[in-house]
């Protein structure tokens, strides 16, 4: 990871934070619930990537168990980001944060500034709590429920986002499934976030086989 000046660090901070917190909260991390169950175009990464999964191809469950595996299942969406401190590991459970430098030479966020993060929380989860933890979700602001066969063939649910928060606007997309919640968020500085929600969504599916 390139060293970073503490102003960078400041403002890749403001940007980042906003995103994880918002990511959480689309994945149903509000601690209420059953828990013991460098692109400067945001739209190239999206046209650039791998191609999501087909109905066929999943079962719902997690297959990375890293942010290094994440990073390279997400391939070019993630290019000319670097994997930011903040990003944790831990048994089953991912909180990765990717981000370009975000600061001008004013210590202001940069507005080619970009951020991604992505979330699992890998658990058994039977129909109730999957319903409980959907009702949760579907009550965000910003959130809409989207029928999707890839996610529905598994008994999974699927949703996405769309915010803005301190100068910043986000998409996202959260899927829960019997295996657990993944969730994954774009962040762009300004009007315009480098992925849309149905491109985060098929994104968030890179990360589950």
């Amino acid at each position: 990871m390139r060293t970073t000046t503490t102003t960078t660090k400041t403002a890749m901070t403001v940007l980042t934070s906003g995103a994880v917190a918002l990511t959480l909260l689309l994945a149903g991390c509000t601690g209420s619930d059953d828990s013991s169950s460098e692109s400067s175009d945001p739209s190239s990464s999206a046209s650039e990537s791998s191609a999501a999964p087909e109905s066929a191809d999943l079962s719902g469950e997690l297959a990375v168990t890293t942010c290094a595996d994440a990073g390279e299942a997400l391939g070019s969406i993630i290019e000319g980001l670097d994997l930011q401190d903040e990003s944790t590991e831990t048994d089953g459970q991912l909180q990765c944060s990717w981000a370009n430098s975000a600061a001008n030479a004013t210590g202001e966020i940069d507005p080619n500034a970009q951020a991604i993060v992505a979330v699992a929380q890998t658990q058994e989860l039977d129909e109730a709590t999957i319903t409980s933890q959907s009702d949760q979700i579907a009550g965000q602001e910003g959130v809409t429920e989207v029928d999707d066969a890839r996610i529905g063939d598994f008994g999974g649910r699927a949703f996405e986002l769309e915010a803005a928060q301190e100068g910043v606007t986000l998409s996202g997309a959260t899927v829960i499934t019997p295996s657990g919640l993944f969730a994954l968020s774009a962040t762009g500085a300004g009007d315009e976030a480098p992925l849309s929600p149905t491109e985060a969504l098929d994104a968030t599916l890179l990360l589950l086989k």
